[in-house]
C-alpha cells in the first residue's frame, strides 16, 4: 500500500483537474442518458402509434366483414310490380300489388302501409280521394317468393276515371320487415304513378335500409 500516500498527494496536487474531468465525465453521460432516453421515447411512440393503427384497421375489418355477412345473409323485401286489373270496369277493378323477397332467408312483415292517391293533374294540391290499406296480421315470405296484397278503392267510380287518364294515380308503399333469422328489421319506401297511356304503373321513387 506504499502508492497510497503518493495518489493522495497527486491527487491533491491535482484536485482542480481531477474535478475538472469528473464533471466532463458526468455530463458526458448525461448526453448519452438524454439521448438514450430520446430513442426509447421514440420507439415506444412509434410502437404504440403502430398498435393503434392496427387496432383500427382490425376494427374497420370488423365491420366490414360483418356488413359483407349482412349484405349476403338478409332479406331484401321490394317491389316487383304492380298491376292494374280491369280499371275500365269498376265492378272488378283493383291494383295488384305484388312485393318480393329478394334476400336469401325468410322474412316476415309486422307493419306495413299501401296509400292510394287520386288527384287532379292539374291541380294535385288540392287533392281528390286518399285511401290507406293496412294489415291484419304478420305475414312470412321465404326467399325468391312473392306476396300479394290486392287494393280495391272503395269509391269504384274512381277506377273510371283513372282508366281514361282523367286524372292520376298514385300509389305509395312502406313494408317495415324483420329477418327471420337475425331478427334485424329493415324498411322499404317507394312512390308509384299510374300511366294511363300504358295501363301500367311507373317507378317513381324507392329506397331501402
Amino acid at each position: 500500500m506504499f502508492w497510497l500516500p503518493q495518489m493522495v498527494s497527486w491527487l491533491n496536487r491535482n484536485s482542480g483537474a481531477v474535478t475538472a474531468v469528473g464533471t466532463i465525465v458526468i455530463a458526458v453521460a448525461t448526453v448519452v442518458y438524454v439521448v438514450i432516453t430520446r430513442r426509447l421515447w421514440k420507439a415506444t411512440n412509434r410502437a404504440a402509434e403502430a398498435a393503434i393503427t392496427a387496432a383500427r384497421a382490425a376494427e374497420q375489418q370488423a365491420k366490414v366483414t360483418e356488413a359483407t355477412f349482412d349484405a349476403a345473409h338478409r332479406p331484401y323485401f321490394a317491389v316487383s310490380g304492380i298491376r292494374s286489373e280491369l280499371f275500365e270496369d269498376r265492378h272488378t277493378a283493383h291494383m295488384a300489388v305484388v312485393m318480393k323477397n329478394y334476400g336469401s332467408v325468410p322474412l316476415s312483415f309486422v307493419d306495413f302501409t299501401i296509400e292510394a292517391a287520386v288527384d287532379d293533374p292539374h291541380k294535385p294540391e288540392a287533392g281528390i280521394y286518399r285511401q290507406e290499406f293496412v294489415p291484419t296480421s304478420e305475414g312470412a315470405v321465404l326467399p325468391g317468393d312473392d306476396a300479394i296484397f290486392n287494393c280495391d278503392l272503395t269509391e269504384r267510380w274512381l277506377y273510371e276515371i283513372i282508366a281514361s287518364g282523367d286524372v292520376s294515380l298514385q300509389a305509395s308503399i312502406r313494408f317495415r320487415y324483420r329477418s327471420i333469422a337475425t331478427g334485424k328489421e329493415y324498411e322499404f319506401r317507394s312512390r308509384h304513378t299510374y300511366n294511363a297511356a300504358r295501363r301500367e304503373f311507373d317507378n317513381a321513387e324507392s329506397n331501402m335500409t
